[in-house]
């Protein structure tokens, strides 16, 4: 299927997709969303919020004049969800535009930790930890440090060399806004598969639920999940 968006009065995209973000991936990444974004809009954005909230722009404006000389406009929202694990390990890249720029280095608070040859900056947060590190082409967001690194370095194999990918490629190479790909079937086994041991459960607890259940005859993941092809 194909989808299309009239944006009437739009501006033209900042760029087209240069597809530089797959060597971020490997064979068995679960969802890929590759996208541009025109960050160097953002200086003029926050000069508009200002005029409401003139206090915003001694803080956010030096930042946004940061991030519009520095990054965009390729985007990608990368997530693997390896089995057995609850969720998916999310990664946010955003394309370096000036090496120069050193974004996470001037966050307040952040350490720095060496995984290999990489130095990532771990960000406090209040509700889960944040890693960040920069190479000459992506800066990279995510929450498990060691999957930031791993990330940058080199892969011998992407997401392309994936056999799920076969049919996606022509759609890929063709895209010039937004890419996404997701592996469906790995997506349902993996939530379904961590919610069937908490209903088997709850119905053990709860007898009227039986009612409404047959929970000896609630399918395996794999059962429905080889019948769904990748979106």
């Amino acid at each position: 299927d194909a989808f299309f968006v009239l944006r009437p009065g739009s501006a033209a995209p900042a760029a087209p997709l240069t597809h530089e973000a797959m060597a971020l991936t490997t064979p068995e990444t679960t969802i890929f969303a590759n996208f541009v974004l025109n960050f160097a809009a953002l200086p003029g954005w926050v000069e508009r919020l200002a005029e409401g909230y003139p206090e915003i722009s001694q803080t956010i404006s030096p930042v946004a004049k940061l991030i519009a000389d520095g990054y965009g406009p390729e985007c990608a929202l990368i997530g693997t969800w390896p089995k057995g694990a609850m969720f998916p390990a999310p990664l946010f890249a955003v394309q370096v535009k000036n090496p120069e720029s050193k974004l996470v280095s001037q966050i307040p608070g952040a350490s720095v930790q060496s995984i290999g040859n990489m130095k990532v900056q771990l960000i406090p947060s209040t509700y889960t930890s944040i890693a960040a590190a920069q190479n000459e082409r992506f800066l990279l967001v995510g929450t498990d440090p060691q999957r930031v690194a791993d990330s940058l370095e080199t892969h011998s194999k992407t997401l392309q060399e994936s056999p799920l990918f076969r049919d996606a490629r022509n759609a890929y190479r063709n895209s010039n806004e937004a890419f996404c790909f997701i592996d469906a079937r790995t997506v349902f086994e993996r939530t379904y598969g961590s919610l069937l041991p908490g209903i088997q459960m709850s119905a053990a607890i709860l007898p009227s639920l039986s009612n409404q259940i047959d929970v000896s005859k609630l399918p395996k993941p794999e059962t429905i999940g080889q019948h769904l092809q990748p979106i």
